[in-house]
């Protein structure tokens, strides 16, 4: 839900707010820091869609691309589908994670960044 509100956020023109709520909901979803979970896909599809509404924000609100650490996860998070060709959505419908996919590809070549975007 949180992600939710720092797209919102963003939307209204709030992009400070934005980054903010965005690097606090994405820290509560890094794997790392989280317990596992038992919805992989929905939190898949959290980080696309979150990553990618705050490398736009970052971008408007400072001038310049995300920091390269940022970067590096989110280029790892359009890859990640990939990497599981078995991978099975059970939690979504089959074309949330590809839509989640395309919507941060799309954002990420708008802003030209330097991501290893494969078509």
């Amino acid at each position: 839900a949180a992600i939710l509100v720092g797209a919102a956020q963003y939307r209204a023109g709030q992009r400070k707010e934005a980054i903010t709520t965005l690097v606090k909901a994405l820290g509560k979803l890094d794997p790392a820091a989280a317990p596992a979970t038992d919805k992989p896909d929905r939190v898949l599809v959290g980080q696309l869609l979150g990553e990618s509404v705050l490398a736009v924000a970052y971008y408007e609100q400072t001038g310049r691309k995300m920091p390269k650490k940022r970067r590096d996860a989110l280029q790892d998070l359009i890859d990640k589908p990939a990497k599981t060709s078995a991978h099975k959505t059970e939690a979504l419908p089959p074309w949330a994670i590809g839509s989640a996919l395309e919507i941060a590809k799309q954002e990420l070549i708008k802003l030209n960044l330097p991501f290893d975007i494969k078509k």
